[in-house]
């Protein structure tokens, strides 16, 4: 088992680092001018590029849009901004730097983005259309296992990897998003949140989500590497946990 995740990390270290830590192809693929050098290994995640193929089939021109954890690039923000005009975006991270970096890049690629400093909502004001959320999810042991040493984060306190670091099971940042995404939305708004099957099964998240009041719409996957849950705000009704049938979400 542990060979097996060592494979896997290694596979995907080496494609973060041949194909998502390049330039050209962020600028291919998101028409993004980058100011800074890559964070950790790469300028984005699976995550972040299922999101970018994705996204324009729920956002409508006229959305309030946000995303929490932009980091230092604000790849989506700025390729929503410049695609959809209309659209009012906001980016969020809960490093200063991260935001300050991210702030020179909306500047160099003229798109009109708000990157703000924030933890999760705090302190985020009104609500939203459409939010999304590319969360860290690996065990923190799992992290120790493949030798990334503990660092300590101002006002964040201490991480095995900034991006990829989700607590002792995987599942902490992704919890926390979905016990209070439902107070952001508006009444007919989405929300969007990545994972990886590996480290948070389908099977999870549907069991997880009626019980903070959501349902799943539809799921994106890409086999093996990425499982993107598009969500919609369901109360249950008092005193029950409400129930999806498994046909009713679709897949692609």
């Amino acid at each position: 088992m542990r060979l097996c995740k060592r494979v896997l990390m290694g596979a995907n270290l080496l494609v973060r680092k041949a194909i998502f830590s390049r330039r050209t192809f962020i600028r291919l693929v998101f028409g993004v001018k980058l100011v800074s050098p890559p964070s950790v290994q790469s300028y984005c995640e699976w995550g972040t590029l299922m999101f970018r193929f994705v996204m324009g089939k729920y956002i409508k021109p006229g959305d309030r849009v946000l995303e929490i954890g932009t980091g230092a690039h604000a790849l989506l923000p700025i390729f929503l901004s410049k695609r959809m005009e209309e659209v009012s975006v906001v980016g969020t991270d809960i490093l200063s730097e991260r935001v300050a970096l991210a702030q020179e890049t909306v500047a160099q690629n003229n798109a009109d983005v708000e990157c703000i400093v924030a933890n999760m909502f705090d302190g985020i004001a009104g609500d939203f259309d459409f939010i999304f959320f590319n969360p860290p999810a690996i065990p923190t042991g799992e992290l120790a296992e493949l030798g990334y040493e503990s660092k300590s984060y101002p006002g964040v306190g201490e991480r095995r990897c900034w991006s990829s670091d989700g607590g002792p099971d995987g599942l902490d940042l992704i919890r926390t998003f979905l016990n209070e995404v439902s107070g952001h939305l508006r009444p007919d708004g989405l929300a969007m949140i990545a994972a990886n099957p590996r480290h948070c099964s389908r099977e999870w998240f549907t069991e997880y989500c009626p019980q903070v009041g959501l349902r799943i719409h539809r799921i994106h996957r890409l086999v093996g590497v990425n499982n993107t849950y598009v969500l919609q705000c369901s109360p249950p009704a008092e005193g029950k946990t409400a129930e999806l049938p498994p046909s009713s979400v679709k897949e692609s």
